[in-house]
């Protein structure tokens, strides 16, 4: 996935990018967009060295979208399924499978958040600036011709 936003913050080795929403953004919602938002900001790694208020061009690797995608969404399954059958052979009754499912399941996502930090430090996990399309000086030098 590509996109081009806007660095609104700079977080050490990493930028603050806020892309704008696109007709494709509604039926995607990879980059965690929230219905009717207009805009939505995420770090990347910022090795091009941009500034606040360039436009970039920001890239994540379809690898990581798609161990993104399992981690978030076919793991808790499996593991759900495989505890209702490890239940359910041990004639445990439902009220209890159904506790120890929401348990693991909030135990996963918890575990899902320190799995994501750690992922973050990986090259090719996190977002990365791989062009820098406009600085924001070039910006002001081409406005101030304009009203000269």
């Amino acid at each position: 996935m590509t996109e081009c936003g806007q660095v609104v913050k700079i977080q050490k080795d990493h930028a603050v990018v806020r892309v704008e929403r696109r007709e494709e953004c509604a039926k995607c919602g990879m980059c965690g967009m929230k219905k009717g938002a207009a805009s939505v900001e995420f770090k990347a790694d910022n090795a091009l060295n941009a500034r606040v208020g360039d436009t970039v061009l920001v890239s994540t690797e379809k690898n990581a979208s798609l161990l993104s995608s399992l981690l978030v969404f076919l793991a808790p399954l499996i593991l759900l399924a495989a505890e209702i059958g490890v239940c359910y052979a041990c004639d445990v009754e439902e009220l209890i499978i159904l506790l120890i499912c929401v348990g693991t399941i909030a135990l996963w996502f918890l575990a899902l958040a320190f799995i994501d930090k750690g992922l973050a430090r990986v090259r090719g996990f996190c977002p990365a600036i791989i062009k820098i399309i406009e600085k924001e000086q070039e910006k002001g030098e081409e406005e101030n011709e304009r009203t000269d």
